[in-house]
């Protein structure tokens, strides 16, 4: 399954949360694969706390950093099978992937729910949440 939905320039908050995030896991097949587009590039707080909630539901995690440079795309991909992934490099995007490098990728950032999710907030230098 592909989440690649905007509201401008964030993903819109609704589609970030545990509830949807466990509502796109229990329609995948086990060995299916949740990929998802999300732009972030401030300080990098939605994708974190994105993939924070992606691993409250999968047990498998990893995410596409964009290429250096400003871009702000990154791919996250969840699923309930390994994920096994090729290294990237600084033109097609840097992989991170395993539950330890996922972790410290993910650090202290806060998952989503229907009654936090503030999405266009993270993306912002001015939130202090």
């Amino acid at each position: 399954m592909v989440g690649d939905a905007f509201g401008g320039l964030s993903v819109p908050w609704h589609l970030t949360t545990t509830e949807t995030i466990e509502e796109v896991a229990r329609v995948l097949k086990p060995e299916g694969l949740y990929l998802l587009n999300v732009i972030d590039a401030g300080p990098h707080r939605l994708v974190r706390a994105e993939m924070a909630t992606l691993a409250e539901t999968f047990a498998q995690t990893a995410v596409i950093t964009p290429p250096s440079g400003p871009s702000g795309n990154y791919v996250l991909v969840a699923g309930g099978a390994d994920i096994s992934m090729p290294a990237g490099d600084a033109v097609a995007g840097v992989v991170i992937a395993g539950a330890q490098a996922v972790a410290r990728f993910v650090g202290d950032a806060p998952v989503l729910r229907d009654d936090f999710a503030p999405a266009d907030q993270l993306m912002t230098r001015e939130y202090r949440g």
